[in-house]
């Protein structure tokens, strides 16, 4: 079973988002803190991130840059309200962005193409 991790600070998302994931079959941590989610990430083995660009405290580039930084090719499903030139720019391989408000079917359709 493929393990994904959520970070989202909107409540109502990260249930409607974790219930989908969890129907699809895949075993799923939601977290609406950035910080908790980055524990939850060191702590666990995760098939791939699902990751709100603009967050409170720790930005969502700078998780990112942590990430990949040690595993350069872990899949990460990008979410944000606006495009950010650090999205449209990255070079980082295996991250898809989507751009809020997405469709679901849009939504478990890039989870499965990152996790091929």
């Amino acid at each position: 079973m493929k393990k994904i991790l959520i970070i989202e600070d909107q409540l109502n998302l990260i249930k409607l988002l974790k219930r989908v994931l969890e129907k699809k079959g895949y075993f799923v941590t939601a977290c609406s803190d950035e910080h908790k989610g980055l524990s939850h990430f060191k702590e666990g083995k995760y098939d791939l991130l699902a990751l709100d660009f603009n967050l409170r405290s720790i930005s969502g580039q700078e998780i990112i840059c942590q990430i990949k930084e040690k595993f350069p090719s872990f899949p990460i499903l990008i979410m944000s309200g606006k495009a950010n030139d650090f999205i449209q720019k990255n070079s980082y391989e295996n991250i898809c962005f989507m751009l809020k408000p997405f469709s679901i079917s849009n939504f478990t359709k890039n989870i499965q193409q990152l996790l091929k």
